[in-house]
This record gives structure tokens, C-alpha cells and sequence, in this order.
């Protein structure tokens, strides 16, 4: 019986007595059961077969990957295009807020709330020194005075004097009225380009009523700001149209008895053969007129709007309708105005701005009437007015019928 150690695979022949006793081998020392070479359990058969059949398996299987790793070398790689990136759209432009919420409108109606509340630091900061000092010294015909200096060359106390001047103006002066004494409600960006803007607000009057008016602002390059250095009133179409439906005046009776010939008012253009250049200097003798520091250079406006006669009644006539009798200057502001009017016209209507109740004043429905009856003397005598005349104020100029001319002569 031939034996096979198990440890170093020595081999060995013993008799077949021997078979499943314990036996040490010779080689190595390695105590085992003997059993024949091949029979189940013989270590020499099954685990050297297995090895070498592993062995050769693994071999096989290196040799493989070898040779498929040599094929891959071999062969060129295309190379991959990369991924095209996945297509992102533009943002679409946004679109410029021309209304409310525009930045100038806001920064108008921010202007409107300072001239209300005093904030003169606030309205100067948004005020174009530069354009409005030239638009002072514009001549009718829009030429500069080549004498004044540029606002920029001023020494700084006269900006600074310029700017509370004009901040002073939209507070408490001439421009109070249409700026302080209204809030916007609404707006709109009419125009805008590199150099500037063009902003219309819809104002309601701080004191309370129904009543509504456009304001335009101009606006111009201030470094990298727009600021303001124009304002004015605007007729909206829909002002116009109502204004040209108000047509004709009616017989109104008072509470005290007269009988008086009233026409709602209504704003008044410029006539329309009025030139450029002279419907500029009435803005500007006006708005001088009413500027009540302005003492010597108010009188000096006011003769010269009496000398210019008729194309001076509409512009008079409207800032009669505009300005409330609300306050002490604003009643001699008034007076001014019906007394340019009278001295034009020859006309008297009654009115007295004094407080109701002083001997000076006048009942607010009589005050109201008067600025009523002004306006339906202008209608009836727009177009065959020249000049003032001697002759009694009615006679002649607006058509009586049979009882109002009765009327009249009872109670001259």
C-alpha cells in the first residue's frame, strides 16, 4: 500500500495491516492515519489534484485578461464629444413701470410732501440749481442773459441762498398753491430720455373737496440723479372738453336779494393771438405779482400786467379761481388779482377778501359769487373787449333781458 504524507507529501510503502492505523512520517514527523493513495480522505489525492487544477484555472484566466487588455490597447479610442450644455434662456428685459410706482413719480410726489410739511432740506436736495437759475434769467425769446453767471461758478452762499429761495417758493410762496396745497394720488412718467424726464401727477387738494388737477414736473440731469427744476399746470382732455361744454353763465340770486349773472369757472388757456414771447412774460409778471416778498418788483408787475390789458384777463382770472382765500396772504393775493382785473376792465364784481365778518371781508358766498360773475363777464366779453370804459360796467356789455334791466335800474 503506497502512502502520501499529507504535510510534505513524502511518500511511502507500507503493508496493507497498516491501512487506517496511525502512522509518522519519515520526512517531516507528522502524525497520520494511513490509508491508501487515491481512497477517500488520502490528502494526496484530492487536495494536490484541486491545487493544480486551481492553479492552472487561475493561469488560464490571467492569460485571458492579458490578452483582451493588449486587444483594448491596440485598438484607437474615439474620442467622446462632451455633452452639449443644456441651453439656459435669456432673462427677458423688464419692462419700465411708467406709472405710480415709477422712481420720478415717486421722487415728485416725495417733493409734493416736503413743500407740505416745510422739509426744505428735502426739497432742495431734489431741485436742479443749475436749470433753474437759467430758466430765471431765460428772456422771452429763450435766450440766456449773457451777463449772469452760470449757477455752478456762484460762490456757495449764493446757491445756498438761490436753493432756500426756491425751496421757500414751494413752500409758503407763489408756487404753494400748486405745489404744498395739493397731494398726487396718481401719476405717470410721460417721457424720459439721457438728458431727463417728463412726470405728470394727479393731485387732490389738502384741505379737502372733490376737485382733482394734473401738475407736470420737468426733470434734468443732476450728475447721476434727475431733479426737478420746472412745474406747471397741465389741462388734462378730458378738463378741456368739460371746460368747453360749460358754456354760457346764468341769473343767480343771492341770499341777501342781488341778482347777479354767474359762470362756473374753469382754467383759461392763453389767447389764442397772444405771442410766445409776451405769454411768457405774463406767467412771469404774475407769478412776481403774487410773490409777496417781492414788494417793489410786485407793484412794479402788477402795473405792467394792467398796461398789457386784455391777453393778461385769462391767466388773472384762472389764478383767481386757483387760489383759496384760506389764509391772510393768500386773501391779499386775491385782492391783487381783482384789483388788476378792475383796472383793466373798469368791472367790479363786490368781491372783498377780508375775513367774514370784519368790515374788510364778505360772506364766502358772496366772495365765490363775485369770482362767478368775473368769469361770466369774460365770457360775454372775450371776443369785443379792448379796453376799460368809462361808461357803467354792465351797460353795454352783457344783454339784459326786461327784468333784469328792471332790475337794474331799481337799484342804481
Amino acid at each position: 500500500m503506497l502512502i502520501q504524507c499529507p504535510s510534505c507529501h513524502a511518500r511511502a510503502k507500507l503493508s496493507d495491516d497498516h491501512e487506517g492505523a496511525k502512522v509518522r512520517c519519515a520526512e517531516c514527523g507528522r502524525v497520520f492515519l494511513a490509508r491508501p493513495q487515491g481512497s477517500k480522505g488520502s490528502v494526496a489525492s484530492g487536495s494536490s489534484t484541486g491545487v493544480v487544477i486551481g492553479v492552472g484555472a487561475g493561469i488560464v484566466v490571467l492569460l485571458f485578461a492579458l490578452f483582451v487588455m493588449s486587444r483594448s490597447s491596440d485598438e484607437p479610442v474615439e474620442a467622446q464629444a462632451p455633452a452639449p450644455a443644456p441651453r439656459v434662456a435669456a432673462p427677458a428685459p423688464t419692462a419700465l413701470d411708467t406709472g405710480w410706482k415709477n422712481e420720478h413719480v415717486q421722487a415728485m410726489v416725495k417733493l409734493h410732501t416736503a413743500a407740505f410739511a416745510g422739509d426744505r432740506d428735502t426739497l432742495k436736495s431734489l431741485l436742479h440749481g443749475g436749470r433753474i437759475w437759467a430758466r430765471e434769467h431765460t428772456d422771452a425769446a429763450g435766450v440766456l442773459d449773457p451777463s449772469v453767471a452760470p449757477f455752478d461758478s456762484l460762490p456757495p452762499h449764493e446757491r445756498v441762498v438761490a436753493l432756500d429761495r426756491w425751496a421757500e417758493e414751494l413752500c409758503a410762496g407763489a408756487a404753494k398753491e400748486l405745489v404744498a396745497d395739493w397731494q398726487p394720488f396718481d401719476g405717470e412718467l410721460v417721457e424720459q430720455d439721457d438728458s431727463g424726464a417728463f412726470v405728470r401727477l394727479n393731485a387732490k387738494p389738502r384741505a379737502g373737496g372733490v376737485e382733482s388737477r394734473w401738475i407736470e414736473w420737468h426733470l434734468a440731469k443732476d450728475g447721476t440723479r434727475l431733479k426737478a427744476w420746472k412745474w406747471e399746470r397741465w389741462l388734462s382732455p378730458d378738463e378741456v372738453r368739460a371746460a368747453k361744454k360749460k358754456k354760457g353763465y346764468e341769473v343767480t340770486t343771492l341770499s341777501d336779494g342781488s341778482v347777479v349773472h354767474e359762470r362756473e369757472p374753469a382754467p383759461l388757456g392763453h389767447l389764442e393771438d397772444t405771442s410766445a414771447e409776451l405769454r411768457q412774460e405774463i406767467d412771469r409778471l404774475l407769478a412776481t405779482m403774487l410773490d409777496l416778498e417781492l414788494t417793489k418788483e410786485g407793484s412794479r408787475a402788477r402795473r405792467r400786467l394792467v398796461e398789457i390789458g386784455r391777453p393778461a384777463i385769462p391767466p388773472l382770472l384762472t389764478k383767481f379761481y386757483e387760489l383759496p382765500a384760506d389764509s391772510e396772504e393768500n386773501r391779499i393775493r386775491c385782492n391783487m388779482i381783482d384789483q388788476s382785473l378792475s383796472d383793466i376792465t373798469g368791472q367790479s364784481f363786490g368781491y372783498a377778501p377780508g375775513e367774514a365778518g370784519t368790515a374788510a371781508g364778505t360772506s364766502e358766498e358772496r366772495r365765490d359769487s363775485s369770482i362767478k360773475q368775473w368769469f361770466a363777464w369774460w365770457y360775454k366779453n372775450e371776443k369785443r373787449f379792448t379796453t376799460k370804459s368809462s361808461e357803467d360796467g354792465l351797460e353795454g356789455l352783457i344783454e339784459l333781458d326786461a327784468k333784469e334791466k328792471a332790475w337794474l335800474e331799481r337799484n342804481k
